[in-house]
């Protein structure tokens, strides 16, 4: 079974569907990549989530990770601030856009990650989810 997401993006129009997502977990306790794929549709305007009434924008999300933060490891905040200290990853605006290198290195972190973890992996959608809550 195909699960879809969707999720606000700031930088909507520098996005493209087939783009490449990475979903951090901030603020307290574990943070760090839960979740990786691509993104699934162009970008379309959708309901303010915060209900402040704001013009906000969606992508839909086909993932190809997903990790539960109290069950299994993550890359951590911290290993992604060292690698790449000019992007800020813990917390600012959602859907925002690295730039080519700064894309090339989290590419190469998280593959290295997988690669480490793999007896992790649930094995059923090639991804290292426990349960999704």
């Amino acid at each position: 079974m195909t699960e879809y997401f969707n999720w606000s993006v700031w930088d909507y129009d520098k996005a493209r569907c087939g783009d490449r997502f990475f979903l951090v977990r901030v603020g307290k306790g574990n943070t760090g990549i839960v979740m990786s794929g691509v993104f699934d549709s162009q970008p379309y305007e959708g309901e303010d989530w915060s209900g402040k009434g704001r013009s906000v924008y969606y992508m839909d999300m086909l993932p190809n990770v997903i990790l539960d933060p109290e069950e299994v490891p993550m890359l951590t905040t911290e290993a992604l601030q060292e690698a790449m200290p000019s992007f800020d990853w813990t917390g600012g605006h959602s859907g925002r856009l690295l730039g080519n290198e700064d894309a090339i290195k989290l590419e190469t972190l998280w593959q290295r990650f997988l690669a480490e973890h793999s007896k992790d992996a649930d094995g059923i959608t090639m991804s290292m989810i426990h349960t999704i809550r």
